[in-house]
């Protein structure tokens, strides 16, 4: 099979072709910001904007009905939205134009990943991937359905760790200068934090770039001490940012008299919902109804609950990733640029939302993104049907966690089926390392 790259279309084509994804994505999109959404968690999201406009931000997490289970980098963010809203002469946050509000933040976002998806694969894999890549981000059903009509945020702190990733391709010397940026964004959702670390781990492993690949970043491995200066320095600006976001609201990332501690935060907002499965088609999904709420604290096989067994079985699987990418990376499959950080990403991401319990339809998004970015970057068809799979995962639970929020449930078969594609994604993504690669490095 021919190796070679095909030519890119002339510029102003890929502008063309460019400019008819962002019309189709609009033509796609508004219609779907202007309906109601998730109605419980609209709910929440108004009455946190009253909260903070009518009372001090350190009141913030008082005990009561809505008191926020979102952390502090998240709710700084909805507060300015709130702010802005009524400074612009906003009248209700139950209105038509607050919701369009909230659904534009996460909408934009799509549009920057987009954006830098087109320019990062356009460099490195010519113009007709970065076409593609900008369209399906913009177009992809779970992309769509999570920002535009549910009107979540998940894309935010995805589009954070996108900017990071970029720009440590842009200036790899200095990527410690960009760490702050999924720092906050793993503080918005920790459960990120799986995303982050693969990336980190791979930067110290990688291998210098093969020199026939002129889009490759300049520098090589690196030296140790380069890559220490980074971490740490760009992880203290991170901490320090998400510390100056913290303070309004009386919280503190160490525990001190008188504040909030960040952790308890955490724990808060992790135990609020205590089932098996939180509409998530994983490994939990095969063993009750969409319909049901099985506690994850009741034991299960050996006395153990169903938590401990998610998390013995997530610990195995990353070893079993770690294990892989160490025999591997330098496997014609792994053993190029970027692409190692990305699939480590990927499956470690996978494996988390496939065996914790507690996880909600959205936490899926990050592997949509993740594994079509893999896809773009290698075009190999095991890394495509992955993607193809985790999509229709994520589409088929959000589409049930929509149902629900407005009393319908969906069918059960619908329901397994998704099941099954997304314990298929993460078999594909195993199986990647061991691929031969359709594209030269």
């Amino acid at each position: 099979m021919s190796t070679t790259t095909p030519q890119p279309p002339a510029p102003a084509a890929a502008v063309v072709w460019g400019a008819v994804a962002v019309f189709a994505a609009a033509v796609v999109r508004l219609p779907l910001m202007f309906m109601p959404g998730h109605a419980g968690d609209k709910g929440y999201f108004v009455n946190w904007a009253k909260l903070f406009t009518q009372r001090p931000l350190e009141a913030a997490y008082l005990p009561g009905r809505f008191q926020p289970d979102h952390l502090p980098p998240d709710l700084i963010i909805h507060w300015g939205l709130a702010s802005s809203f009524l400074s612009m002469g906003g009248k209700s946050f139950e209105s038509t134009a607050y919701s369009l509000l909230l659904k534009a933040l996460p909408t934009f976002t799509d549009l920057v990943m987009a954006v830098l998806a087109y320019v990062f694969l356009s460099a490195v894999r010519g113009r007709v991937t970065g076409v593609i890549g900008l369209s399906l981000v913009l177009l992809a059903p779970p992309m769509v359905l999570t920002s535009s009509l549910w009107g979540q945020w998940d894309s935010l702190a995805i589009c954070l760790l996108a900017g990071t990733a970029f720009c440590a391709w842009r200036w790899p010397r200095v990527w410690g200068l960009f760490l702050p940026l999924s720092v906050y964004a793993v503080f918005i959702k920790p459960p990120l934090a799986v995303v982050v670390l693969p990336v980190i781990a791979a930067e110290f492993f990688r291998v210098p770039p093969p020199r026939r690949d002129e889009t490759a970043p300049k520098g090589g491995r690196g030296s140790v001490v380069r890559f220490l200066i980074n971490m740490t320095g760009g992880g203290a600006a991170g901490l320090a940012l998400v510390a100056a976001v913290s303070a309004p609201f009386n919280v503190s990332l160490i525990k001190t008299p008188g504040s909030l501690y960040f952790l308890d935060l955490v724990k808060f907002a992790g135990d609020k919902f205590t089932f098996r499965a939180m509409n998530s088609p994983n490994f939990w999904g095969f063993l009750q109804h969409p319909k049901e709420r099985v506690l994850d604290t009741r034991p299960l096989f050996l006395d153990l609950s169903a938590s401990t067994w998610g998390m013995l079985m997530f610990v195995a699987a990353a070893l079993l990733i770690g294990i892989i990418a160490l025999a591997r990376r330098r496997a014609p499959a792994l053993d190029r640029p970027w692409v190692l950080g990305i699939w480590g990403a990927t499956a470690t991401t996978w494996a988390s939302t496939f065996f914790l319990t507690r996880v909600h339809e959205r936490y899926l998004l990050p592997c949509v993104v993740a594994s079509l970015l893999l896809a773009l970057l290698t075009q190999s068809r095991v890394a495509w049907a992955a993607f193809a799979l985790a999509a229709v995962a994520s589409t088929v639970c959000t589409v049930s966690g929509l149902l629900q929020a407005n009393r319908m449930v969906m069918d059960h078969g619908a329901w397994i089926a998704g099941c099954v594609a997304y314990a298929l994604t993460g078999a594909l993504l195993l199986a990647f390392p061991f691929t031969k690669p359709r594209i030269a490095a």
